[in-house]
């Protein structure tokens, strides 16, 4: 939410399991946020995609703001979408996730219905794939990569899940046990929450 005008894409990139779509979840949803733009939305890509499915997705998500409704949106071709789109987002400061990008013919696909506005909108993607992250999108772009949890810390968050009634700490006898479960979650957040229930 810096003050560079143009249009930025942040791309946060790792591997399955680090946390990408949660760290995004959480900025996303914080009110903060949502106050700083004019309109908001979230698609999720994966492998498969139809591209005015997405569209769809994003018009509906700044619906409260538009002034069309679903039914007429659901039968919107290709054209009517990137229309409506531009339309929409092309006055406002917007701030769009697009979560799990598999390639960059994604990029290609939607960025024109992606307005490169100079009112300081955003996109925001997660991607396990680096030539994605690296893509050169036209705009400004920022890669925020994510790391495994070191071993002490992978400890800590296990530990704070799984023994919440004792305060957070596991009995010493559990120790090696855990240390070995540690060391096969290789520093996967995600791995260590599952593992803690």
């Amino acid at each position: 939410m810096d003050e560079e005008l143009q249009r930025t894409v942040i791309s946060v990139v790792g591997m399955g399991g680090l946390g990408k779509t949660t760290l995004v979840a959480n900025t996303f949803n914080k009110q903060v946020v949502k106050q700083h733009f004019d309109c908001c939305a979230w698609i999720t890509v994966s492998q498969q995609y139809v591209v005015t499915d997405l569209f769809k997705s994003i018009v509906k998500d700044i619906n409260d703001k538009a002034k069309v409704k679903f039914d007429v949106v659901d039968s919107m071709s290709y054209r009517d979408l990137v229309g409506e789109l531009v339309d929409l987002l092309e006055p406002k400061r917007y701030f769009i996730v697009i979560d799990d990008v598999w390639s960059t013919n994604l990029w290609q696909d939607i960025s024109l219905a992606l307005p490169a506005n100079k009112n300081g909108s955003r996109i925001l993607l997660t991607t396990r794939k680096e030539d994605v992250a690296s893509f050169e999108f036209g705009v400004v772009k920022h890669i925020f990569p994510l790391k495994h949890l070191p071993f002490d810390e992978s400890m800590v968050r296990f530990s704070r899940k799984a023994f919440v009634g004792k305060g957070g700490k596991y009995p010493p006898y559990l120790e090696s046990s855990a240390a070995k479960l540690f060391v096969k979650c290789q520093g996967l957040p995600l791995a260590i929450v599952a593992l803690g229930f």
